[in-house]
This record gives C-alpha cells, structure tokens and sequence, in this order.
C-alpha cells in the first residue's frame, strides 16, 4: 500500500501532522516590484494554538508539493473531505 502524500488534487486541503503541529501549503499573494500580484506556494508548519513556526516560499506548486513531500512526509498525512458550495464552509 502507497501511503498518502500531497499531489495537485489534494494540496489545499490537506496537511501532514504530529501530536502538536501540522504541516500544510498556504497560497499567498504577494506585491511584487511592478506592482502586480504574484501567487506564491507556502510549505507551513503551525503550532497546536496555529502559531506559525516556519514558512518556505515557492512560486511553483509543483516544488512546494515535493518541498513538503520530501521534508514532511514521515509524519502523519490528513486529508480533509474536499467539498464545495455555500454549506461547506466552516462557519456554518
């Protein structure tokens, strides 16, 4: 059995974890020396009270899913049901 790692479908709402901290990938915008925005791919790790204690940046996807595959994957992986629509949200 291959175990679970974060590939293009998954990145969003998934994360690795250990007891008191979790691993994910924010997407960011940043302002860049033009004055457009450029989407940067984040590699996060957060505390339990979701502290943020290191944070890489990447402007491919596909490096910050290896980035976090490679550094982080001999922790625990969770995925969250992928849902869409107005329900789905936490808040409600």
């Amino acid at each position: 059995m291959q175990s679970k790692k974060f590939d293009l479908s998954n990145w969003n709402y998934a994360y690795y974890a250990t007891e008191k901290q979790k691993a994910l990938i924010s997407l960011v915008g940043n302002n860049s020396k033009t004055g457009d925005v450029e989407l940067m791919y984040c590699p996060t790790v957060l505390d339990e009270e979701n502290h943020e204690l290191f944070q890489a940046e990447f402007l491919s996807l596909s490096e910050a899913i290896n980035f976090m595959n490679e550094r982080y994957s001999h922790w625990n992986f969770m995925e969250k049901a992928s849902s869409s629509g107005c329900g789905s949200c936490e808040a409600h």
